[in-house]
């Protein structure tokens, strides 16, 4: 059998990809995320943490006092992305339950941080500028880790079988707004004949963890589908789900052969996947979720195995101590340092 692996990994290039939330509950399982790439995927590829604008140097250097991988920080301007921003964001806001009933579907517990980040894995990571340096990325999300070594590098499987995109599993997701995107699933599902995709109208790509080739994104049907959803803030208005898109992406553009589930454990949250597992097991007791206090020396996972918590000591990079609660403290106290010296400023020309 050939090993995958014996592709040397100068031949492209690679890179980790999350979206983390600045306030210590993101930060830490963000760590914790980092520390099983560090234990089970020990392959070296460095990891870009995407950020929003509230956060601070101390989150940064917290979080590469924990982990040993290369991080780079990008800082990413979510309020750009909405198009007609008061009209958007009006719409958003005054949306009610009941309206979704009348309408006959429910994106009620979609707030509209979750819609641009929704917009931000369907559309905006494919095209930044810093992203156009490498041939593939692999998307991991703050509260998913693995659960056991992964023995073949995705990256170098993905490049060497020539595959569009990689994911974990496919999901049924919440009935879609107004949307083409049941319609497209639908029609995919009638006339394709082989190497199809066991699409139905409402499914999605379980998107918390994908890999994907950048230049599948930049061909004019997937950028032409997308940029429609994009434009008038359609993604944002209907609630879309990452998940959704990819796989009418999918459909559209690529096929069984071209793309694959990858089999592994895995845990989303409290979500497990064993090895083979095509569906995911929910931990009723949410051990996981409970656990999180400070994660930079350890790794906390639920066992694939035993269904229970497992905390897994790590070695810290470095002893950098920080107080939990002080992540948010110092950013209060920066803008409480701004306030002050631009009210001495004001004070200052008024004499």
């Amino acid at each position: 059998m050939i090993n995958d692996n014996i592709i040397p990994k100068s031949s492209f290039k690679a890179v980790i990809v999350t979206l983390i939330r600045s306030h210590n509950e993101s930060i830490h399982r963000a760590i914790n995320m980092l520390h099983s790439i560090e234990l089970f995927y020990p392959y070296n590829y460095s990891v870009i943490i995407f950020h929003d604008s509230n956060f601070t140097l101390t989150m940064k250097h917290y979080l590469k006092s924990c982990v040993y991988l290369d991080l780079k920080f990008e800082l990413i301007n979510f309020t750009s992305m909405i198009i007609n921003p008061t009209v958007t964001i009006d719409y958003v806001r005054r949306e009610k339950l009941i309206d979704h009933y009348i309408r006959g579907y429910s994106v009620v517990h979609r707030p509209l941080g979750y819609r641009l980040m929704c917009r931000f894995w369907s559309y905006d990571v494919f095209y930044l500028k810093s992203i156009q340096k490498y041939d593939y990325i692999m998307r991991m999300d703050d509260d998913s880790y693995f659960t056991e070594s992964i023995k073949n590098d995705f990256f170098v499987e993905i490049h060497n079988q020539s595959l569009d995109y990689g994911f974990r599993a496919i999901v049924w997701d919440i009935k879609l707004a107004g949307s083409e995107i049941p319609r497209i699933l639908t029609s995919y599902r009638k006339q394709c004949i082989i190497d199809c995709f066991p699409f139905i109208s409402h499914d999605a790509i379980y998107t918390n963890f994908f890999i994907t080739r950048i230049s599948f994104w930049h061909q004019p049907v997937v950028k032409n589908f997308i940029q429609k959803l994009v434009n008038n803030d359609t993604i944002i208005m209907e609630g879309l789900g990452d998940g959704n898109i990819h796989a009418a992406v999918l459909a559209l553009a690529s096929n069984t052969k071209q793309s694959k589930m990858f089999y592994f454990s895995y845990g989303h949250n409290s979500h497990l996947y064993r090895p083979r597992n095509k569906i995911f097991h929910l931990d009723e007791k949410h051990q996981w979720l409970k656990s999180f206090d400070n994660t930079c020396d350890k790794l906390i996972i639920i066992d694939p195995i035993t269904n229970q918590l497992k905390k897994i000591q790590m070695k810290k990079r470095s002893n950098y101590q920080i107080d939990n609660s002080s992540i948010v403290k110092n950013y209060s106290l920066t803008k409480t340092i701004v306030f002050v010296i631009f009210y001495m400023l004001l004070l200052w020309n008024n004499v």
